[in-house]
């Protein structure tokens, strides 16, 4: 039987966990007024808006965390509010701008103890913690600070001479935000554990690889003498084509040489490149947690290249299986777009739920505990016509709608992945012999589950229907719940069918939209 089926009621016991800000989405709204057009919005998913808040300790403990909490970008500008609304889709962490804090007093050698320009990054871990997040990570951004000369300010990291002063500056940050009662910020209600560095390890070419092994030892040193629980992340690697490119040894090097406590990549690819990386890097360096920030749909084209399909056509990135038939189709997508046509709008907002979700569950399967998958909303700056296709998909990855208060597919499918998650802490890759059918067996304290889709092997193009494989899975359950990811704008409720599966077996038709199959929970 087939119906609509209202999402569970979302109290702190069944969340998305999800939410950090991409540095692409993010400088748009700094220094800006709040997005939402009247304050705080009042549209508000139908199936969540009795929701209290409140809970009981038994109710809290009810399910625990899934393997991955998954995280959304915040901006600067609105974070209170835009917090506030994912927080009842599950989201619980969130990653701060890398422009709202930039290296000051170091870079100024007359006054090396000069007071850092606190205000803005207090404004926003102030707003998010009361919003009710508590799973924050700062960003530690060295480019950009002012420099001596025009050389240093085109390094990735800081001059030797002035590692000294960039650590201590680390940890002054740390020991303002470790919530231990010694020089805290003003008000803060819980210790902030996590820092990024700042940019991407690939944008100096060799030099961040050469010069990271003398910062990291700095730094980190100065982060664990502030507090003990401080937890360092590296700059992202792009995870763009096959690893790990020329990469290889440079990794392996800075895994010998530590002084960090996580490899972070940035998902702006496909989930296949992500996938891929992810494997890599579990293999050769199995003992290095891996987080993965800057998420935002597979781009369709390159970011960096404001190629056309009819000249230098091999420059585009498009996808993975994306034809040169297809090119010329996908130029028109980013007109469509940019004009504001509905379908083409509908289309790519369905694409950036199933984006987020082949992410999420193919990172968890990967052991990926945290992961940036998206930004509050969207990267508004790269819209303009002068870019046309180069910012790819990236100006459309938002969550939230704050024109019309409300929010796109991929915040339902959030809510969808977080009951899916939630007390299931074990997400393994079934291998099959089908091509192209993806798998996912989960277990844990809320029992079995599974996910499956079909990754076609060529591009489906918008307006085009998508290829069908037929694919029965075993489950050893006889009554299943059948749930479609929501990929539909104006759809805030799954499609779901109940009382299915016969003696522990179910033939699905897969497409690239997820499944989710869970016993049926009116057995």
């Amino acid at each position: 039987m087939m119906r609509r089926c209202s999402l569970p009621s979302v109290s702190r016991s069944h969340r998305v966990r999800w939410l950090v800000v991409a540095p692409l989405a993010v400088g748009v709204f700094v220094g800006c007024a709040s997005p939402w057009p009247d304050g705080w919005p009042d549209v508000w998913p139908s199936a969540w808006s009795a929701v209290d808040g409140t809970e009981t300790e038994a109710e809290a403990h009810r399910f625990p965390p899934g393997p991955l909490a998954v995280a959304v970008a915040l901006p600067s500008a609105g974070a209170g509010d835009a917090a506030r609304m994912l927080d009842h889709a599950g989201v619980r962490a969130a990653n701060a701008p890398c422009d709202l804090l930039r290296w000051h007093e170091a870079s100024d050698a007359a006054t090396p103890s000069r007071e850092p320009a606190w205000a803005p990054i207090d404004a926003w871990v102030r707003e998010v913690h009361a919003a009710g997040l508590r799973d924050l990570a700062l960003c530690l951004d060295f480019v950009g600070a002012p420099a001596p000369d025009a050389t240093e300010a085109l390094r990735v990291v800081p001059a030797p001479a002035r590692l000294a002063a960039f650590a201590a500056w680390v940890g002054r940050v740390v020991e303002r935000y470790d919530a231990d009662g010694e020089a805290d910020m003003d008000g803060l209600v819980a210790p902030v554990r996590r820092f990024r560095l700042g940019g991407h390890l690939e944008a100096g070419g060799v030099e961040p690889f050469v010069a990271l092994p003398a910062l990291l030892s700095r730094v980190h040193a100065e982060m664990r003498a502030a507090s003990p629980e401080a937890r360092l992340v590296l700059p992202p690697f792009r995870a763009r084509g096959d690893p790990p490119g020329d990469s290889a040894a440079r990794i392996e090097r800075l895994a010998e040489t530590r002084g960090f406590d996580a490899w972070s990549l940035a998902a702006s690819g496909s989930p296949d490149e992500l996938d891929a990386w992810l494997g890599w890097l579990a293999r050769r360096t199995p003992d290095v947690p891996v987080e993965v920030v800057g998420g935002v749909a597979r781009p369709l084209a390159d970011p960096l290249t404001n190629a056309r399909c009819d000249r230098r056509s091999e420059r585009y990135y498009f996808d993975l299986r994306t034809a040169a038939a297809d090119r010329c189709a996908l130029e028109h997508l980013f007109f469509d777009l940019l004009a504001r046509e509905v379908g083409t709008t509908a289309w790519v907002r369905g694409h950036v739920a199933r984006d987020v979700a082949h992410k999420a569950v193919l990172a968890a399967s990967r052991g990926v505990t945290r992961a940036e998958l998206g930004s509050a909303f969207d990267a508004t700056g790269w819209t303009a016509s002068a870019l046309e296709e180069v910012g790819g998909l990236a100006a459309w990855s938002g969550w939230l709608d704050p024109e019309s208060g409300g929010a796109y597919p991929v915040y339902y499918a959030a809510a969808q992945l977080d009951a899916l998650l939630r007390g299931r802490s074990r997400v393994v890759r079934a291998p099959t012999t089908e091509p192209g059918v993806a798998l996912f067996a989960l277990d844990g304290e809320a029992g079995p589950a599974w996910v499956a889709w079909y990754d076609p092997p060529g591009f489906v193009r918008p307006g085009h229907p998508p290829p069908v494989k037929t694919f029965t899975i075993h489950t050893g359950v006889d009554a299943l719940w059948l749930e479609q990811l929501i990929t539909d704008t104006g759809t805030t409720e799954p499609l779901v069918s109940d009382g299915l599966g016969a003696e522990g077996r179910l033939r699905l038709d897969l497409t690239p939209t997820p499944l989710f199959v869970t016993p049926d929970p009116g057995e």
